[in-house]
């Protein structure tokens, strides 16, 4: 799936941080750094540093997303699904 991208999309075994750079998908359960302390799944895309993330949670199902560009950005609510 890296070819539309230019990126290596793999999934990654369970995640404790939010914060992890990485371009792929896996799961959260800790809920560190993720919206509302929710457990989800993460999409993740890293690009020479620069990180869009979207953040799926079961209950309440929700769509989240951010971006890193030196800083974090905080997390912002795109649905309720």
């Amino acid at each position: 799936m890296g070819g539309l991208l230019g990126l290596e999309f793999v999934k990654r075994e369970d995640i404790n941080d939010a914060n992890t750079f990485f371009t792929g998908y896996a799961r959260i359960y800790t809920s560190t750094n993720c919206p509302d302390n929710l457990p989800g799944i993460i999409i993740s895309f890293n690009i020479n540093g620069v990180v869009v993330q979207f953040f799926f949670s079961g209950w309440p199902r929700r769509l989240y997303a951010r971006m890193y560009w030196d800083a974090w950005n905080s997390w912002i609510k795109i649905a309720d699904l």
